[in-house]
């Protein structure tokens, strides 16, 4: 039967590795894909991708923006996030389709 000091270390030893992967995904940087080159191929991946702000707008907390550069692509942050039309920013998030088009489901504005 383990005693109490086995199950702490154990417990903490988890602990630990959970912490630490949690660390390094945060820590790194998802990989660019120039917007051109958002695909059917990169659905479901974590990526970041910059352009400029052509459409920007908030409704109940959620904020729809239209990147542009070369080609085009919607992303929505379930947040609201201050970006102003004309801006040039970079975008990490999740492609994903709605209603049958590619999009972007924002994490955050990344810093490049």
């Amino acid at each position: 039967m383990m005693s109490d000091s086995d199950i702490f270390k154990i417990a903490a030893f988890i602990f630990f590795i959970g912490f630490s992967a949690m660390l390094i995904s945060y820590l790194m940087k998802p990989k660019y894909i120039p917007l051109r080159k958002i695909n059917d191929d990169v659905e479901g991946k974590f990526i970041r991708t910059s352009g400029n702000v052509k459409y920007a707008y908030s409704r109940n907390g959620i904020t729809f923006i239209t990147l542009e550069n070369v080609s085009r692509i919607n992303v929505v942050f379930f947040r609201r996030i201050r970006v102003e039309k004309g801006e040039n920013v970079s975008i990490c998030g999740k492609v994903s389709k709605y209603r049958g088009r590619l999009e972007i489901v924002g994490s955050k504005i990344c810093k490049d």
